[in-house]
């Protein structure tokens, strides 16, 4: 919602996005969040931003300076405790630590589960028609194996 697909968030800072994936995902609504003018606190079970990420001074590094330069903070090594109307609740694992953080919009960036309903659709269809399937509903969940898969479906056909 955050980037306009089925609907548009109704964005009032500050913002928190919660990373569980440290890929691209958290960086780009984070990026998103703060071009709006939202201030963005991400919190994330990962020590780092990007931090799955291959190669992180050539993926990553000018994502972190360009984040890190705004109105944004990094809370790594934390999980999401409690959601309530304006603050989030975060803690550490393993512990009974608990941080309360002032949070109006809150995006969660986590993994999904495949959709394969539209491939069944068009494979049902009359006609003759080939249909891949790559990206998420693949069940690989990530940017990177989408693009490589998209990349080599488009050589093959």
């Amino acid at each position: 919602d955050v980037f306009g697909f089925g609907g548009r968030a109704d964005i009032v800072g500050p913002a928190l996005v919660y990373d569980d994936t440290g890929t691209f995902e958290a960086v780009s609504v984070a990026d998103a969040l703060l071009a709006a003018g939202a201030g963005v606190t991400m919190v994330s079970r990962l020590e780092a931003i990007g931090e799955t990420l291959p190669f992180p001074p050539a993926t990553v590094a000018a994502a972190r300076e360009r984040l890190m330069s705004g109105a944004f903070d990094h809370i790594g090594g934390h999980h999401l405790l409690e959601i309530r109307p304006g603050e989030v609740d975060i803690g550490v694992a393993f512990t009974e630590r608990r941080r309360t953080i002032t949070a109006s919009t809150v995006v969660i960036v986590t993994y999904g589960h495949p959709n394969r309903e539209l491939g069944q659709y068009l494979r049902e269809a009359d006609g003759p028609l080939t249909v891949h399937e790559i990206g998420d509903v693949t069940g690989t969940n990530g940017v990177m194996p989408a693009i490589h898969a998209g990349s080599a479906v488009g050589r093959a056909v």
